[in-house]
Protein backbone atom coordinates (compact mmCIF):
# COMPACT_ATOMS: atom_id res chain seq x y z
CA UNK A 1 0.00 0.00 0.00
CA UNK A 2 1.20 3.49 -0.99
CA UNK A 3 2.21 6.13 1.79
CA UNK A 4 -0.24 8.54 0.14
CA UNK A 5 -3.24 6.58 1.31
CA UNK A 6 -5.98 8.08 2.75
CA UNK A 7 -8.33 6.75 5.29
CA UNK A 8 -11.28 6.46 2.33
CA UNK A 9 -8.58 4.06 0.47
CA UNK A 10 -8.39 1.92 3.12
CA UNK A 11 -11.51 1.66 3.70
CA UNK A 12 -12.62 1.38 -0.03
CA UNK A 13 -9.94 -1.10 -0.20
CA UNK A 14 -11.22 -3.24 2.68
CA UNK A 15 -14.90 -3.17 1.05
CA UNK A 16 -13.38 -4.75 -1.83
CA UNK A 17 -11.44 -7.58 -0.25
CA UNK A 18 -14.31 -8.39 2.33
CA UNK A 19 -16.80 -7.87 -0.17
CA UNK A 20 -19.97 -8.40 1.68
CA UNK A 21 -21.55 -6.22 4.45
CA UNK A 22 -20.94 -8.30 7.18
CA UNK A 23 -17.82 -9.00 6.48
CA UNK A 24 -16.92 -6.07 6.33
CA UNK A 25 -18.79 -5.29 10.06
CA UNK A 26 -16.61 -8.26 11.20
CA UNK A 27 -13.37 -6.20 9.73
CA UNK A 28 -14.96 -3.35 11.70
CA UNK A 29 -15.54 -4.66 14.78
CA UNK A 30 -11.84 -6.29 14.63
CA UNK A 31 -10.16 -2.91 14.09
CA UNK A 32 -11.65 -0.82 16.60
CA UNK A 33 -10.21 -4.33 19.23
CA UNK A 34 -7.04 -3.26 17.82
CA UNK A 35 -7.48 0.18 18.16
CA UNK A 36 -9.01 0.76 21.59
CA UNK A 37 -6.05 -1.71 22.64
CA UNK A 38 -3.71 0.76 21.38
CA UNK A 39 -5.10 3.58 22.66
CA UNK A 40 -5.63 2.21 25.95
CA UNK A 41 -1.69 2.17 26.39
CA UNK A 42 -0.05 4.47 24.38
CA UNK A 43 3.40 2.34 24.79
CA UNK A 44 2.08 -0.33 22.38
CA UNK A 45 1.77 2.22 19.78
CA UNK A 46 4.84 4.07 20.46
CA UNK A 47 6.27 -0.10 20.43
CA UNK A 48 4.66 -0.52 16.69
CA UNK A 49 5.95 2.53 15.52
CA UNK A 50 9.49 2.64 16.66
CA UNK A 51 11.70 1.89 13.63
CA UNK A 52 14.39 1.09 15.71
CA UNK A 53 12.73 -2.43 16.01
CA UNK A 54 12.82 -4.79 13.46
CA UNK A 55 9.42 -5.08 11.20
CA UNK A 56 9.88 -8.47 11.38
CA UNK A 57 9.91 -8.14 15.71
CA UNK A 58 7.04 -6.00 15.49
CA UNK A 59 5.03 -7.82 13.10
CA UNK A 60 5.70 -11.31 15.42
CA UNK A 61 4.36 -8.89 18.46
CA UNK A 62 1.15 -8.03 16.64
CA UNK A 63 0.34 -11.76 15.14
CA UNK A 64 0.92 -12.90 18.81
CA UNK A 65 -1.19 -10.06 20.50
CA UNK A 66 -4.36 -10.18 18.11
CA UNK A 67 -3.49 -14.26 17.11
CA UNK A 68 -7.09 -15.71 17.93
CA UNK A 69 -9.06 -12.25 18.62
CA UNK A 70 -9.13 -10.67 15.15
CA UNK A 71 -9.78 -12.06 11.99
CA UNK A 72 -6.95 -12.76 9.12
CA UNK A 73 -7.83 -9.28 6.89
CA UNK A 74 -8.01 -7.33 10.20
CA UNK A 75 -4.15 -8.18 11.16
CA UNK A 76 -2.77 -8.11 7.74
CA UNK A 77 -4.29 -4.60 7.52
CA UNK A 78 -2.83 -3.53 10.81
CA UNK A 79 0.30 -5.45 9.69
CA UNK A 80 -0.01 -3.31 6.29
CA UNK A 81 -0.52 0.13 8.18
CA UNK A 82 2.75 -0.61 10.54
CA UNK A 83 5.01 -1.72 7.55
CA UNK A 84 4.31 1.64 5.90
CA UNK A 85 4.27 3.71 9.23
CA UNK A 86 0.63 4.46 9.05
CA UNK A 87 -0.41 2.94 12.14
CA UNK A 88 -1.38 6.37 13.35
CA UNK A 89 -4.58 6.62 10.85
CA UNK A 90 -6.03 3.25 12.51
CA UNK A 91 -8.94 5.26 14.20
CA UNK A 92 -9.23 7.22 11.38
CA UNK A 93 -9.56 4.16 8.82
CA UNK A 94 -11.94 2.82 11.64
CA UNK A 95 -13.94 5.94 11.10
CA UNK A 96 -13.93 5.77 6.75
CA UNK A 97 -15.04 2.14 7.05
CA UNK A 98 -17.82 3.19 9.85
CA UNK A 99 -19.17 5.81 7.07
CA UNK A 100 -18.56 3.37 3.98
CA UNK A 101 -21.57 0.77 5.66
CA UNK A 102 -23.57 3.42 6.56
CA UNK A 103 -23.53 4.88 2.97
CA UNK A 104 -24.28 1.17 1.68
CA UNK A 105 -27.41 1.44 3.88
CA UNK A 106 -30.09 -1.43 3.91
CA UNK A 107 -30.38 -4.10 6.80
CA UNK A 108 -28.40 -7.17 7.04
CA UNK A 109 -29.49 -10.55 6.65
CA UNK A 110 -28.72 -13.21 9.11
CA UNK A 111 -30.08 -16.84 10.00
CA UNK A 112 -30.20 -18.03 13.61
CA UNK A 113 -30.46 -22.00 13.86
CA UNK A 114 -31.64 -22.96 17.39
CA UNK A 115 -32.39 -26.72 18.27
CA UNK A 116 -36.11 -25.97 19.28
CA UNK A 117 -38.37 -22.76 17.71
CA UNK A 118 -37.93 -19.92 19.76
CA UNK A 119 -40.85 -18.19 20.81
CA UNK A 120 -41.76 -14.62 19.49
CA UNK A 121 -40.54 -12.67 23.14
CA UNK A 122 -37.20 -14.77 22.29
CA UNK A 123 -36.77 -13.88 18.66
CA UNK A 124 -37.89 -10.30 19.60
CA UNK A 125 -34.61 -10.72 21.92
CA UNK A 126 -32.05 -11.79 19.34
CA UNK A 127 -33.26 -9.80 16.62
CA UNK A 128 -32.62 -6.57 19.32
CA UNK A 129 -28.79 -8.25 20.41
CA UNK A 130 -28.32 -8.39 17.10
CA UNK A 131 -29.42 -4.98 15.81
CA UNK A 132 -27.55 -3.36 18.70
CA UNK A 133 -24.25 -5.35 18.59
CA UNK A 134 -23.98 -4.43 14.79
CA UNK A 135 -25.28 -1.25 14.93
CA UNK A 136 -27.83 -2.00 11.83
CA UNK A 137 -30.93 -2.69 11.14
CA UNK A 138 -31.23 -7.00 10.59
CA UNK A 139 -33.45 -9.29 9.13
CA UNK A 140 -34.17 -12.34 11.02
CA UNK A 141 -34.47 -15.86 9.81
CA UNK A 142 -35.09 -18.03 12.35
CA UNK A 143 -34.90 -22.02 11.46
CA UNK A 144 -33.84 -25.08 13.28
CA UNK A 145 -31.77 -27.83 14.05
CA UNK A 146 -31.82 -30.33 16.46
CA UNK A 147 -28.28 -31.72 15.61
CA UNK A 148 -27.15 -28.48 17.59
CA UNK A 149 -28.79 -29.68 20.75
CA UNK A 150 -28.87 -26.23 21.90
CA UNK A 151 -27.89 -23.07 22.29
CA UNK A 152 -27.93 -20.61 18.92
CA UNK A 153 -25.99 -20.29 16.19
CA UNK A 154 -26.16 -17.13 14.34
CA UNK A 155 -24.64 -16.26 10.42
CA UNK A 156 -25.05 -12.84 9.39
CA UNK A 157 -24.55 -12.25 5.62
CA UNK A 158 -22.37 -15.18 3.70
CA UNK A 159 -19.18 -14.68 5.86
CA UNK A 160 -19.65 -14.10 9.59
CA UNK A 161 -20.82 -16.72 11.95
CA UNK A 162 -20.99 -16.96 15.81
CA UNK A 163 -21.56 -20.34 16.92
CA UNK A 164 -22.85 -21.11 20.81
CA UNK A 165 -24.29 -24.67 20.41
CA UNK A 166 -23.85 -27.27 22.76
CA UNK A 167 -22.75 -29.59 19.50
CA UNK A 168 -19.76 -26.98 18.69
CA UNK A 169 -18.62 -26.98 22.30
CA UNK A 170 -18.87 -30.77 22.16
CA UNK A 171 -16.88 -30.19 18.84
CA UNK A 172 -14.16 -28.13 20.27
CA UNK A 173 -13.75 -30.20 23.22
CA UNK A 174 -12.62 -33.64 21.29
CA UNK A 175 -10.40 -31.14 19.26
CA UNK A 176 -8.78 -30.03 22.80
CA UNK A 177 -8.76 -33.69 23.65
CA UNK A 178 -6.98 -34.86 20.63
CA UNK A 179 -10.02 -36.23 18.72
CA UNK A 180 -10.18 -38.98 21.11
CA UNK A 181 -14.05 -39.79 21.83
Amino acid sequence: MHQHWTPAHYARALAEIVRDQAGLLGVLSDLERIADAIAADPAIGAFFADDRIPLAQREKALHDAVQGMTGDVAYRSVKTLIASRQLGMLREIVAAVRELLARQGGPLSATVTSAVPLHDGQRAGVTAALATTLQQDVRVAFDEDPRIIGGLRITVGQSRCWDGTVAERFRRLQQHLGGHS
